[in-house]
């Protein structure tokens, strides 16, 4: 390299490369190690690389690739040939990419890639320098691990070296433990009472959820465990070493060394429970053993903090910790809150009440430190308290406290395992000594600052899984002194919210981030009016440019409540929408904590400062209503008592200013909807698959069409005009079984078959398996087959509300299922000119603004309470000269389809209909109409976008978690010996060099056939070789094909070639089998598990020989 003529072969330029570097050994480098050896022959039976230690001990070897092939292909025999040399590491390298692995075949550390595609591409100096670099690189580590072992990698490698090694080993090892599991699970005592442990922490109680839930569990407690118990040898060295133990025995040695680390362990970790008693199996008890015995090498006794608390926090994967029921509030908006709600006194104390795994809690700590001053561990933790329900997220809380500073064992985490509803201020909670065997009594105190992230679980949801719940929530806040009857679709985070801000002290702060729900639904009329009338309202702050959480389709805000009454001339109430996401307004400084946490503390001051930095100011009943904007952000501030507890409080986070303008001037000449009109849900059938019918179910059956009427079922049909058009038929007979037998027999028909027939759950039924009549829908009707009549009506309003905003009018008397509200005017004269006005934009506007955006998809929902309090124009103030105007220019506008909103504000008929309606109300329409679309239009974009961003992040979070996956399966097959490349392992070595050599252009190739023969080809373009080989042989040459393979040796004997084809064909489909069972067991899902699948051999290079002849 260095300007030198590089041969383009791959072991010319191996032999540069090593020629380069053992240059720099001569010269003094790297002095543990000797020069560099090179295999010369192309036997393939030694390392292309040795790398020996000076005393000529070969210390690691290193095999190469073709850029394009992977380096994990010679992994195995790599391996191998490290454990005959005696190798402590081996080394798999394309040139682009290079790993140093550990024997006995752990992955240490990757490099690259260095942008290197082909072998051409070492022509290139640049490319030369960085292949050169790359490997400078890698000796220096190399130089590490002689050193240092594994305590050579950087904190951030070592964590996701462990990480990985231990994360593969629970891979392995969950089928063991899912068949330990059901094995037990045969005994019903052991049932009884693992449904009894799964119930209280909201597992799955139905067999196959709950086996799986808590076979997973049990195994990362385990991990958890033993991790914790090498950390805990630092500073108890007497504890049972666990290294050697032999595998039979590796449950009785775990359970005497977790009994011994008891007696010091200050929070029960080690104590076990009815997951921990399943006997495993022999596999189950080698894998730990294994896993044991890997982590030992680790050496956690004298690994940096840092490490093993990273270690800790990535051990449960994403897509593990959903199933575990674990969502995880990210660090940005968690360290959001805790800015927005500690203070920086003397007195803080910080309480998580259902603190999980401990996020907020370690963010609090981490606050202490660099922001609050206090750096003392045991200054910290005591003010540092949580509460969880579920054993294991609160055992590792404790171990995430713990591990701050585990040289001080007697300042012990206040993680409480408990139900924080059953907790009171002042009741005594008991902790056990760490280092003496007592147990510590300490009154629960009240605290300056509770944050967390409370479960959005409805509580007659709870009420299935634990009875006598709802009653005890309800007395709870009895006894917290609430006078109130909350709804029984009430979210559980309400009656959490409410008893934590009773053990807040005077004027503490809590910071929660739940569900944006309770600020537009019924039941959170009554919370509301209790958080106006006793306590003061700082924040509430919710996101446009990020969704907060990926994992569940719910929209987010975080609400912050000071324990004080509220005050006339207090400071306002800030209601913040981000308009950047907040990794970009305070983004994380690992190296520099402190100016992370400035930048949070700066935002907090920016907040509070608006109202004086705002440009806009508007009376709003009766108060002044500040706006302030920016590229960051939009705060609207207003004093509290200018809140209505009735209103959709999601005004104040998403209206345009116009909004507010508008009904500040016109706002008495507007009535709600429910005035002018009654109001109902669509046709509630039950059970759709019976009373709702397509054509082709109409032919099927012959049922007479007396007992038909037509329905409109979905928004899509409603395409052509604004018209309601019927997409569907409706089965309507009132008449009884004989009566229908003697005038319709082909209904009778239709009715008896109903009557055996089942529900398939989904689409609102909650169960499977219930015969049609005994549906509770249906079930108390005179007759189960008989609807009740649906009556008269003028309009309908969809549910759910995308980009297209409308009412439509029904003039042919069509029967609307519950996919719609429909409404009938009270003053029916006045139906075409009210129809008008709800069509106009200003009411779209008031539609979007009152609908709640609630649900994460991008759709906002509008029900029946919306629809009864949406403000429409009173058509009574209109001027009668204005009003057939109005009516005429609907007429032009209702006769085209309705478009999405961007595209409705740009017709020449919108346009004209809603000048006459701003006219009409007294307002100009040029100054207000282009600010009422900008305004909707940007509203509607901000929500849809919402929903598209989280589709996006969730996709590309399962992006990672597919590659990561795929990475790890042909890690393991390598590691099994089960990686087998064509044609090399299918034909012996000497007959393979005595064969043909055959070019090819270094990609796969495609083939044609043509009267019974096979044409190759490359890019379209048909090979020369295709015409000069035997047919056999062009099959052999098209599986050879491969990214950076440019020339295959064909066997000269037919016989030869065939069998090889035939082996790797079998090869495949055997692997294939093996592989799509292994992924359906790890997905559960067939689909995904053949998705999947398909990827994975595609990475293989196996779907040559399952997809082609």
């Amino acid at each position: 390299m260095n300007g030198r003529e590089i041969k383009d072969t791959e072991r010319g330029i191996v032999a540069q490369l090593a020629g380069e570097i053992n240059e720099y050994i001569r010269q003094g480098a790297w002095p543990e190690f000797g020069l560099l050896k090179v295999e010369g022959s192309v036997s393939g039976r030694f390392p292309d690389m040795i790398v020996c230690l000076s005393d000529g001990t070969p210390f690691a070897i290193a095999e190469f690739k073709q850029p394009k092939i992977s380096p994990h292909t010679d992994y195995l025999n790599a391996l191998e040939k490290a454990r005959n040399l005696g190798c402590d590491y081996f080394i798999t390298s394309n040139f682009n990419e290079t790993t140093i692995w550990r024997v006995p075949g752990d992955k240490v550390e990757r490099f690259g890639p260095v942008g290197i595609t082909s072998l051409e591409d070492l022509k290139n100096e640049q490319r030369k320098i960085a292949l050169l670099s790359s490997w400078e690189r890698v000796m220096n580590l190399l130089v590490g691990l002689k050193r240092e072992g594994i305590a050579a990698l950087t904190p951030a490698s070592q964590s996701r070296f462990f990480t990985e090694l231990i994360t593969q080993r629970i891979n392995a090892l969950l089928p063991e433990y899912e068949l330990a599991f059901g094995k037990a699970s045969r005994k019903t005592e052991f049932l009884r009472e693992l449904r009894a442990w799964a119930a209280p922490q909201g597992i799955p109680t139905e067999l196959g959820r709950l086996l799986k839930v808590s076979s997973m569990q049990a195994l990362y407690r385990l991990a958890v465990k033993i991790m914790f118990y090498f950390v805990m040898r630092r500073y108890w060295p007497e504890l049972p070493s666990l290294e050697g133990v032999n595998p039979e025995n590796i449950t009785d040695a775990l359970r005497a060394a977790f009994g011994r680390a008891l007696k010091i362990d200050f929070h029960a970790v080690f104590e076990e429970d009815i997951i921990d008693t399943v006997e495993l199996t022999p596999n189950a008890r080698e894998g730990i053993a294994d896993l044991v015995s890997r982590l030992a090498g680790f050496h956690f006794e004298t690994a940096p903090l840092d490490v093993v608390g990273t270690i800790y926090e990535n051990l449960i994967p994403h897509s593990d910790r959903y199933k575990l029921g674990q969502y995880f509030t990210p660090v940005p908006v968690v360290d959001l809150i805790i800015a927005l709600t500690v203070n920086s006194g003397n007195d803080v104390s910080i309480l998580d009440p259902t603190c999980g795994t401990g996020t907020f809690l370690q963010r609090a700590y981490d606050w202490f430190r660099n922001k609050h001053g206090t750096r003392k561990h045991e200054e910290i933790i005591p003010r540092l308290w949580g509460v969880d329900i579920a054993r294991f997220p609160a055992e590792l809380a404790t171990v995430n406290l713990y591990r701050q500073d585990p040289s001080k064992p007697e300042v012990f985490p206040r993680i409480i395992r408990e139900d924080f509803m059953r907790l009171l201020p002042g009741q005594e909670v008991e902790f056990k000594h760490p280092l003496q065997d007592q147990v510590i009594r300490e009154p629960l105190p009240r605290f300056s600052t509770i944050v967390g992230n409370p479960p959005y679980v409805r509580q007659e949801n709870i009420e299935s899984v634990s009875r006598g719940y709802k009653k005890l929530l309800s007395e709870t806040l009895m006894a917290d002194g609430y006078d109130i009857a909350i709804k029984g679709t009430t979210d559980i985070f309400v009656y959490i919210f409410l008893h934590a801000l009773r053990h807040l002290t005077s004027r503490g702060r809590l910071g929660f981030i739940t569900s944006n729900a309770y600020t537009s639904t019924d039941y959170g009329v009554e919370f509301k009016r209790i958080l106006l009338n006793d306590y003061t309202l700082r924040y509430i702050v919710a996101s446009w440019a990020e969704p907060w959480f990926t994992q569940v389709e719910v929209n987010t805000l975080i609400t912050v409540v000071e324990n004080a009454k509220p005050m006339e001339d207090g400071d306002p109430l800030h209601f913040v929408a981000l308009k950047k996401p907040l990794d970009e307004l305070a983004p994380d400084e690992p190296f520099q904590p402190a100016r992370h946490w400035h930048r949070l503390h700066a935002l907090k001051g920016l907040i509070d400062a608006a109202p004086f930095k705002a440009e806009k100011t508007i009376k709003w009943r009766g108060n002044d209503m500040s706006i302030y904007e920016d590229e960051h952000m939009r705060v609207i501030s207003l004093p509290q008592n200018a809140l209505l507890p009735e209103e959709n409080w999601m005004i104040y986070l998403r209206a345009p200013d116009v909004y507010f303008e508008l009904m500040g001037k016109v706002g008495d000449r507007f009535l709600r909807l429910g005035e002018i009109a009654d109001l109902r849900f669509g046709l509630k059938c039950g059970i759709k698959e019976f009373f709702i019918l397509s054509d082709e179910d109409v032919k099927i059956h012959k049922i007479e069409s007396e007992l038909l009427r037509p329905v409109i079922t979905s928004p899509a049909s409603i395409k052509d005009s604004l018209v309601a058009k019927p997409d569907a038929w409706l089965f309507v007979c009132d008449l009884d079984m004989e009566e229908l037998r003697r005038y319709y027999p082909n209904a009778w028909r239709y009715v008896k078959e109903g009557e055996t027939r089942e529900t398939r759950g989904g689409h609102g039924q909650r169960r499977r398996g219930v015969k049609f009549p005994d549906v509770p829908s249906v079930k108390h009707f005179k007759r189960w087959y008989t609807l009740p009549e649906q009556g008269e009506w003028d309009f309908l309003s969809l549910r759910l509300v995308g980009e297209r905003i409308f009412f439509s009018e029904n003039p042919d008397a069509i029967c609307a299922s519950d996919n719609f509200f429909i409404g009938i005017f009270k003053d029916r004269e006045q139906r075409e000119l009210y129809l008008a006005i709800m069509n106009s934009t200003i009411t779209c506007l008031a539609v979007e603004l009152t609908g709640r955006v609630n649900q994460g998809a991008g759709v906002m929902n509008f029900y029946g309470p919306e629809l009864e309090g949406l403000p429409v124009p009173n058509a009574e103030m209109i001027d009668h000269a204005i009003r057939n105007k109005i009516v005429s220019a609907f007429g032009k506008l209702k006769s085209r389809p309705p478009m999405r909103i961007q595209d409705e504000v740009k017709q020449n008929d919108r346009q004209e209909l809603d000048r006459l309606v701003l006219e009409a109300l007294g307002l100009a329409p040029d100054e207000y109409l282009p600010r009422i679309y900008d305004g909707l239009v940007r509203v509607v974009s901000d929500r849809v976008n919402l929903g598209k961003l989280r589709k996006q992040k969730a996709r590309e979070a399962r992006e990672k978690d597919i590659a990561r996956l795929i990475d790890q399966i042909v890690e393991s097959l390598a590691a099994d010996g089960k990686l087998r490349s064509f044609p090399e392992a299918f034909v012996p070595p000497r007959v393979l060099r005595e064969g043909e050599l055959v070019p090819l252009p270094g990609k796969p190739l495609e083939y044609e056939e043509f009267m019974g023969s096979l044409i190759l080809k490359s890019e379209g373009q048909k090979l020369e070789i295709s015409d000069r080989l035997s047919g056999p042989a062009k099959l052999f040459v098209f599986y050879a094909a491969k990214p950076g393979r440019f020339a295959v040796r064909v066997p000269k004997d037919e016989a030869v070639v065939r069998k090889a084809i035939e082996d790797f064909r079998a090869y495949a489909n055997d692997l294939r089998a093996q592989l799509e069972s292994r992924l359906v067991e790890m997905t559960g899902d067939h689909i995904q598990a053949r998705i999947l699948l398909s990827r994975l051999l595609d990475e293989l290079g196996l779907s040559v020989a399952l997809n082609y002849p």
